[in-house]
């Protein structure tokens, strides 16, 4: 499994071909809630910072995860994320009930919802 924990991604099971701790970057202040593993090639990360969704790639340069791409705002309730060939699943709950939300990587913005 890939852990995330105080802004430090742990590669437990080799999948991201890091073998020790790394540093989500441009975090300072900010606390990382959800992280989700892109099986692309190379591997990239997705991960949720103050509500704010953005993809990361490793950065052999300075030896940690950094930013790419902003994925966009999601509001509150998000209990989990996922991601499997290029389709993101967010699970959430909030005051009006559980959703679960997918959208393509390719086109972020456009999503379905399924209310549970």
């Amino acid at each position: 499994p890939v852990v995330l924990s105080d802004n430090r991604v742990f590669d437990c099971s080799g999948v991201l071909g890091k073998t020790t701790a790394a540093t989500l970057a441009r975090t300072v202040g900010r606390v990382a809630q959800h992280l989700a593993v892109v099986q692309a090639d190379p591997p990239q990360l997705l991960s949720m910072i103050d509500g704010e969704l953005s993809q990361y790639g490793w950065s052999a340069t300075h030896g940690s995860w950094f930013p790419e791409w902003y994925l966009g705002l999601l509001d509150g309730g998000l209990r989990g994320l996922s991601v499997v060939d290029g389709v993101m699943m967010f699970v959430r709950a909030n005051a009006a009930g559980a959703a679960v939300e997918v959208r393509s990587i390719e086109a972020p913005f456009a999503s379905r919802v399924w209310h549970l």
